[in-house]
């Protein structure tokens, strides 16, 4: 008498599915890895990038003499019109000469040592960077700023922060396409291990009505069974 157990397709397409889905989580995940760390570069590349050329841009256009804040504010708001970057420009002085979200005049001096991307700028002359909470609009930013130069001296800071709000929305979208890919790969790799499963189990399902037909003329002990019911089947039809 063969003990109840799992049949032979059973074990097939619980083996597939398995494989199928280990497969799946590591290419998931090895995917994730990879396009979070390109779309986190392409982001902090596309920043540097238009901080640049706003560093080149106040350069050309500082005045000889003390900017004025009302002219720098305005160019500021037309430098940048997208609403998820702010760009800022401060006096060597730390006095906010404008600003593209904020109303420079209402703004506190940014001389601080809170704000370690413009004193990293004013004491060493090289790009400054941190992550932090502003304290005027109350929004954690990705900050790099630059210094503005004139006559080879240091005349104030340019900066272009980014909120990180809007960095982990744009991960988050990737993250979401990446689970809808794998969603539908599941499902498919569910019906695909089920046809394969099928393919590779029907000759044995064929065959073994067909052994144990022909051993129940010619058996006269039962053989010790293991594996799937089929397979304990076709031992006890051999013997």
């Amino acid at each position: 008498m063969i003990k109840k157990r799992l049949s032979f397709f059973a074990i097939l397409l619980i083996g597939n599915i398995l494989l199928v889905g280990i497969i799946i989580l590591i290419s998931g995940l090895f995917s994730w890895h990879h396009l979070d760390n390109e779309y986190q570069k392409s982001s902090e590349t596309e920043q540097a990038r238009l901080l640049e050329v706003a560093q080149e841009f106040f350069e050309h256009t500082w005045p000889d003499t003390r900017p004025d804040i009302g002219t720098i504010n305005r160019s500021c708001r037309r430098l940048i019109t997208d609403r998820e970057l702010r760009i800022t420009v401060i006096y060597k002085d730390g006095l906010v000469l404008g600003d593209s979200w904020a109303n420079p005049e209402k703004m506190e001096n940014h001389r601080t040592e809170d704000r370690p991307e413009i004193m990293t700028v004013l004491k060493t002359g090289k790009p400054g960077r941190s992550v932090r909470t502003s304290e005027t609009v109350n929004v954690e930013l990705r900050c790099f700023a630059l210094p503005i130069r004139k006559d080879g001296q240091i005349e104030g800071v340019i900066r272009i922060a980014m909120p990180v709000r809007a960095i982990a929305e744009g991960s988050g979208l990737i993250r979401s396409a990446l689970l809808w890919s794998a969603s539908l790969a599941i499902v498919s790799a569910i019906l695909l291990a089920s046809i394969l499963s099928w393919i590779w189990y029907s000759p044995l399902r064929q065959l073994t009505p067909a052994a144990r037909e022909i051993a129940s003329r010619e058996r006269d002990s039962q053989p010790p069974s293991s594996g799937a019911c089929e397979l304990a089947q076709l031992s006890m039809a051999s013997a």
